[in-house]
């Protein structure tokens, strides 16, 4: 078993290597540059890719305090989310389940696609979201990262 995958294979490869990427891609002030460096493996057996100097501390600046981007950044992407809501429902018959989406930004697909589910949970790390968006939705939101105990023993389809 490789000590770097996460899938617990065996064989691994290099698909990338850099000593100085930036981690942010946008900065309001190049004295917060942070650069890291970065090796991102592939799986040889399963194909799951990680980059294995990923610096975890970061997470929280990343993902829950600063989102770089955390909602719809132009008009292509609104379409992109719509068309992936379009090919979701008519691949389920125009009805969904309960439905768990983790990461969701803004939520903007949730709420494209929660007026079809019996059921919609959205997990979401970002304290910045507005969440006043989704009380007139069928839209619970977990502000957390992912994995999180708020699922309980709930399941999804």
């Amino acid at each position: 078993m490789s000590q770097n995958l996460p899938c617990g294979c065996d064989g691994e490869r290099v698909l990338l290597h850099q000593t100085k990427t930036p981690t942010f891609q946008y900065v309001k002030d190049t004295n917060e540059c942070h650069y890291q460096h970065m090796e991102v493996i592939i799986c040889t057996e399963c194909g799951i890719a990680t980059n294995i100097n990923f610096d975890s501390n970061l997470l929280d600046r990343m993902y829950k305090n600063e989102p770089q981007t955390n909602g719809v950044i132009g008009s292509s992407m609104s379409e992109h989310i719509s068309d992936t809501s379009k090919m979701i429902l008519q691949q389920h018959n125009q009805v969904l389940g309960h439905v768990l989406e983790i990461g969701s930004g803004a939520g903007n697909l949730a709420l494209e696609l929660a007026p079809n589910s019996s059921r919609f949970v959205l997990i979401e790390p970002n304290e910045s979201n507005n969440l006043d968006v989704f009380a007139q939705s069928k839209i619970e939101v977990i502000n957390e990262f992912f994995p999180t105990n708020e699922l309980g023993n709930l399941n999804f389809d």
